[in-house]
């Protein structure tokens, strides 16, 4: 049971399909193109010598490489290391020397950050520069997927420390794959659905199931200053109808559609999270 399987194989049957939109750019990758690009990423990443059960920390902005490097490495079996940068620097350099890490992926600043703090990232010997992944996509397919035990560490996800320090929470596989099936059950979610997600990892679930996802037009480290006529443009020109992220967002969303009379009568489902959400809300 690998969870990269899920989409591999909706991205076959339905290779035409659109997987991701970025409403930043109106840029889209289908599920086809965005399977062709796991897997020659996934070639590259063994050529460097990434190695199955690895973990590797990966820091890369909202974008249509995020979600393919993600995939790549569940593919082949290594481990994402996906830590909230907010979190404060104290914080970000003791979950990284606590976790380990065998590589890294990540933005340039990330790069620089592991010049001046060699401690916390010394076991990383391995690192992939953003402006690498373009490079990656020209190159051979690496198609076979790895075949992990599904209870084997999936991905490791860092808790953002709001109610103590912040903890690396084990996904495995199997809770993957579950968590996908239950929340496709619970709110009804076909491949006909159009999600968008104010906390990017959420969109892992969503298109695990077949379902495009937007990217919003945000900064998902700052949900508290979001721009809410962004937003809601981006609700009303994809029509989208699954909406989820931390009730900082949809309170400043739904200020703004009261005040313009705005009705987003796409949307489906709301699902709010991270923070207590007021009856007002």
């Amino acid at each position: 049971m690998n969870i990269a399987s899920r989409l591999i194989d909706f991205a076959k049957a339905y290779p035409n399909k659109t997987a991701i939109i970025d409403s930043r750019s109106d840029q889209s990758i289908t599920f086809g193109e965005l399977e062709d690009k796991i897997a020659r990423i996934c070639h590259s990443l063994l050529e460097m010598g990434f190695k199955p059960g690895s973990r590797t920390l990966l820091f890369v902005r909202p974008s249509l490489d995020f979600h393919a490097l993600v995939f790549s490495l569940f593919k082949i079996g290594i481990i994402p290391v996906l830590i909230d940068p907010g979190m404060g620097r104290k914080n970000l350099l003791a979950a990284i020397a606590h976790t380990k890490p065998d590589g890294i992926i990540a933005e340039p600043i990330v790069h620089f950050l592991s010049f001046i703090f060699r401690s916390s990232f010394k076991t990383a010997k391995l690192k992939v520069w953003t402006s690498d992944i373009k490079k990656f996509t020209k190159g051979p397919r690496a198609d076979q997927v790895a075949t992990v035990d599904p209870h084997e560490t999936a991905a490791i996800l860092f808790t953002s420390g709001g109610t103590g320090r912040p903890k690396g929470v084990v996904y495995t596989h199997h809770i993957f794959s579950q968590q996908t099936d239950k929340l496709q059950k619970m709110f009804n979610l076909t491949s006909d659905d159009i999600d968008l997600p104010g906390f990017p990892l959420f969109s892992l679930f969503t298109l695990a199931m077949g379902m495009t996802s937007i990217i919003p037009d945000m900064d998902p480290a700052k949900p508290g200053q979001c721009d809410p006529a962004k937003l809601s443009a981006n609700i009303l020109k994809y029509q989208a109808s699954f909406v989820a992220g931390s009730p900082a967002i949809w309170s400043r969303v739904a200020s703004f559609a009261i005040e313009a009379e705005l009705k987003f009568q796409s949307i489906k489902q709301v699902v709010m999270f991270g923070a207590p959400v007021r009856n007002e809300l």
